[in-house]
């Protein structure tokens, strides 16, 4: 097993710094927004609201029991986020971009899973709303999430495109 030293600090860094901005973002929500009406901003698209999530995405799994819950919500996260980073550490690509954004969606779940393990349940707050569309109610590890997915994705395609002599 070889690993560059330069890439685990990078990864180490990375994922501190989400869980870092995501555990002060839901203890500052614990305290300003927990026992208090949603704050709206930008004309109602951006709310602040405080939601205590017991299962995973939107919610889903919460009301599973049982060995079934911890399988879904604990055991396979686990196992997913320990092979998301022996891939990022072990991967033969040198390009910066996709270390960047793999161990940006590393950090988010774990500081969500760490969140389930500890005290049973996620802190979220956020919520974007256009006209009768809205989110579910996220955090900053969820943004982090997504927008190192959404770099994964792009890159990518983009990488797919300049192989295939598109761009």
């Amino acid at each position: 097993m070889q690993f560059s030293r330069n890439r685990l600090f990078r990864i180490i860094l990375i994922v501190l710094l989400v869980v870092i901005l995501d555990r002060v973002s839901k203890e500052l929500a614990i305290h300003y927004l927990k026992y208090e009406p949603a704050k709206n901003y930008l004309g109602g698209f951006f709310r602040l609201t405080y939601a205590e999530n017991t299962g995973a995405f939107l919610s889903l799994g919460a009301n599973s029991k049982g060995w079934l819950k911890y399988i879904t919500l604990y055991f396979f996260p686990l196992v997913l986020l320990g092979g998301l980073f022996v891939y990022i550490l072990l991967d033969k690509a040198e390009s910066l971009i996709p270390t960047i954004s793999m161990s940006m969606v590393l950090g988010g779940g774990l500081s969500n899973i760490v969140d389930r393990l500890s005290v049973g349940r996620v802190t979220d707050f956020m919520v974007m709303s256009i006209g009768g569309l809205h989110t579910g109610v996220f955090n900053v590890a969820d943004v982090f999430i997504m927008l190192g997915l959404f770099l994964m994705l792009f890159l990518g395609m983009n990488k797919k495109q300049v192989e295939g002599g598109e761009l």
